[in-house]
């Protein structure tokens, strides 16, 4: 991202989206794209360089099929989630005492995930905080910014639509409650949802899920909702 604005913001989304694809289903003008198998034995990993307040700079490494956060880089050091014995996927990678789970991740960092500021004050500060930050704390909150304004909104059209409109006010930019409950912890559920219906059609039962108090009745609006799928 050249410049952390809205219009930006939506064009690096959209070209992650891009690389990331694996294939796209449903009509022409409504598709979505889906990701990469997740090899769970051997995963793929893409990595992310990061640029925020006063030129600090991180790389942030993400798991291919599935967009986790797996580890950061400050200096030549690099950090990643767990703890001693726990898998480790960076060589030489030091863990940083917590697991990537939001409920790890707000429980280290002292606050909620809808606590968190994702404008580009909040991203920038977050970003120094990677390069420079020892605190577990400082350090949580930050890899929250990350996951946000990268994996989720990747994930969620709606999502990355919604943040990149308010991305540059001053006032601090929150997820609301319904963005984390309907929809971060519902894409592997929506994922296959959308891969069952692209393999049977009006033959499979669409469940109608509710977001944001709507009823989303087909599967051309649940489409359009999403940003990338899991390949489930």
């Amino acid at each position: 991202v050249r410049t952390l604005d809205a219009a930006g913001y939506r064009a690096f989304q959209d070209d992650l989206r891009k690389r990331l694809a694996d294939m796209y289903i449903g009509p022409a003008g409504n598709n979505v794209a889906v990701l990469h198998h997740d090899n769970e034995g051997a995963p793929q990993w893409f990595d992310v360089i990061l640029t925020g307040a006063g030129g600090a700079q991180t790389t942030v490494r993400f798991r291919v099929g599935n967009l986790y956060v797996v580890g950061y880089q400050m200096g030549t050091t690099w950090y990643e989630f767990g703890k001693k014995g726990d898998k480790q996927w960076i060589p030489n990678s030091q863990f940083l005492g917590f697991r990537g789970d939001y409920g790890a991740l707000a429980n280290a960092a002292g606050k909620k995930v809808t606590e968190i500021n994702l404008n580009v004050y909040g991203f920038e500060a977050a970003v120094k905080t990677l390069a420079t930050s020892t605190k577990g704390n400082e350090r949580a909150a930050a890899l929250i910014v990350v996951a946000q304004l990268v994996s989720e909104a990747c994930r969620f059209l709606i999502l990355s639509n919604a943040l990149s409109t308010r991305i540059n006010d001053p006032a601090p930019l929150n997820l609301k409650q319904w963005m984390l409950d309907d929809l971060e912890r519902e894409w592997g559920t929506y994922s296959e949802i959308l891969l069952c219906y692209n393999d049977f059609g009006d033959k499979y039962n669409f469940p109608k899920p509710t977001i944001n108090q709507n009823v989303i009745a087909t599967a051309d609006e649940l489409r359009k909702i999403l940003g990338i799928l899991l390949n489930v």
